[in-house]
């Protein structure tokens, strides 16, 4: 080791063998915690009058990602999804389905029935504005004239009808029910997103009126004159909540305050965390007090949340029909990279099936790195040319770096060369110090990312690795190097092929062999 003093501080240069010495036998793997926790991670939340979007898609990454990590380092990790499937915004399609007089199904239209339900959700919303509309000139007031409108009172005299539970708004419900829940399955089987445990809102807003009722016996709660229920939460800065409607239909927050329950005695967690977007910043804050003064240790509760992914034309509206939906992104950026591959000619003793599971990996792996290689609680716009350029800060450039790695592996052990640090070592380059180094920090990473449920900085430094490696490619030839200098690189080699494989599988990302 030598040193130098620079002005207050004291500079430290390790000699190459204390960093090679480092990287024999090398493992990407972090170190496991002393004090392993059960930890559940709560992903998606999608409502079944719709499709996933681009917004769920972050969600789900980062969720999927958080949980990965975390039981990378030895935490017992159950990654759960929440499907709210009743409610205002549900009725608000079955509605629509009813004023259209139709017996169309997904399956006469061609749609995924999420795709089908959607649509009329927005002809709701459309139908909804223009009700509104012709009522103002005579009531004013918007919000007024909201509750007015014949679309909005048939919305919620169905939700009445849901929680009576009357047969036929019962039999529509669990046909467009269906109908998005298998559209949602197909979604999650392309996006490689998988649930240990699926709650449903509409098997949980019981037990959140259970709740609320004996909240209300013990005097947490109070109840106004014309029967709803509230908490009043002013003492903590933040307002009175409604947590019953005064003809005893839910809320939004009713059932969460059932799936806390549900999944306490289900999988008794040390922390739950909530992976929600932060237009919702402000109903957790009220969820974990309402919670706390139901006898929740607040300490256990966590929001992660992230900013929304907007397009470059702006901020996406279910309501407007102006989001990107989840299938039609990714089937619009595979077809992208399958042109380009046609334009490059790189499908050579390929199968066609091949070729298109490799085409999907590269599309999957572009969204997945734009999506997560920024700190979450960052608002980023979606970019989709930047997202798929083999040559840019992306998922398909870490995806290359991994084939040509495999590609230069294969070749060398056809050669007779096998990766190897022999002693004495042979000296290090700047390039390769640089690369030794990011290597060594792969598990420092991991550890971070755990610690601070920041997914970003492992897809952060799967980019660095693969970022130094190609400058290491470019300027340190392998197969023309003394023959202990070449099998020294390709040990180099070889460990980075193992941290690009352990990051990426954290993240989500497949890496091909061949690209």
């Amino acid at each position: 080791v030598s040193y130098e003093r620079v002005a207050h501080f004291l500079n430290l240069t390790l000699r190459d063998k204390v960093w090679l010495e480092q990287l024999t036998n090398y493992s990407s793997t972090p170190p496991k915690v002393d004090n392993p926790e059960k930890i559940l991670v709560e992903i998606t939340s999608p409502n079944t009058n719709k499709p996933l979007h681009l917004g769920h898609l972050r969600n789900s990454f980062i969720g999927d990602a958080v949980a990965n990590i975390l039981a990378a380092v030895g935490h017992k990790v159950k990654k759960i999804m929440l499907i709210n499937d009743r409610g205002v915004h549900i009725c608000k399609s079955m509605v629509a389905y009813q004023q259209a007089n139709t017996d169309l199904t997904p399956a006469q239209t061609g749609k995924k029935g999420d795709h089908f339900v959607g649509d009329y959700y927005v002809q709701f919303e459309q139908r909804n504005q223009r009700e509104i509309a012709e009522l103002l000139p005579t009531l004013s007031d918007p919000d007024k004239a909201r509750r007015a409108a014949p679309s909005t009172k048939a919305v919620y005299a169905m939700l009445k009808q849901w929680e009576a539970n009357d047969p036929s708004t019962m039999a529509l419900w669990e046909k467009m029910d269906e109908w998005v829940c298998k559209g949602f399955d197909e979604t999650f089987a392309k996006i490689d997103i998988r649930f240990d445990k699926v709650y449903r809102e509409s098997d949980l807003y019981l037990l959140g009126k259970e709740i609320v009722y004996k909240g209300l016996q013990k005097g947490i709660f109070y109840q106004k004159e014309e029967g709803s229920i509230w908490v009043d939460l002013s003492d903590q800065g933040l307002a009175h909540k409604l947590l019953l409607r005064a003809n005893g239909t839910t809320v939004y927050i009713t059932q969460d305050l059932g799936a806390a329950q549900k999944r306490d005695e289900d999988f008794a967690p040390d922390r739950s965390i909530y992976v929600v977007g932060d237009e919702q910043d402000h109903h957790f804050k009220v969820l974990f007090a309402i919670l706390g003064a139901l006898g929740y240790s607040r300490d256990k509760l966590y929001h992660l949340t992230y900013g929304m992914v907007d397009l470059p034309s702006g901020k996406m509206k279910s309501r407007e029909g102006t989001v990107v939906d989840a299938d039609t992104l990714i089937d619009d950026l595979t077809a992208i990279v399958a042109a380009e591959g046609e334009v490059l000619g790189k499908h050579e003793a390929m199968t066609p099936d091949q070729i298109q599971a490799l085409h999907h990996i590269v599309a999957l792996g572009a969204i997945k790195f734009f999506l997560l290689h920024v700190n979450p609680q960052k608002r980023i716009r979606f970019d989709p040319a930047k997202a798929i350029n083999v040559q840019g800060h992306t998922g398909p450039f870490i995806q290359y770096t991994h084939a040509r790695i495999v590609s230069l592996l294969g070749k060398a052990k056809e050669g007779g060369l096998i990766p190897s640090l022999q002693v004495p070592y042979s000296a290090l380059t700047p390039i390769e110090g640089r690369l030794v180094s990011a290597l060594l920090q792969a598990p420092i990473a991991i550890t971070t990312a755990a610690e601070t449920l920041n997914p970003a900085l492992v897809a952060e430094h799967l980019y660095q690795i693969a970022k130094l490696y190609n400058q290491f490619y470019a300027h340190l030839p392998i197969s023309k190097a003394p023959a202990k200098v070449a099998i020294q690189r390709l040990y180099l080699t070889q460990a980075t092929q193992q941290a690009l494989q352990q990051l990426a599988n954290l993240v989500g990302i497949t890496l091909p062999n061949k690209m």
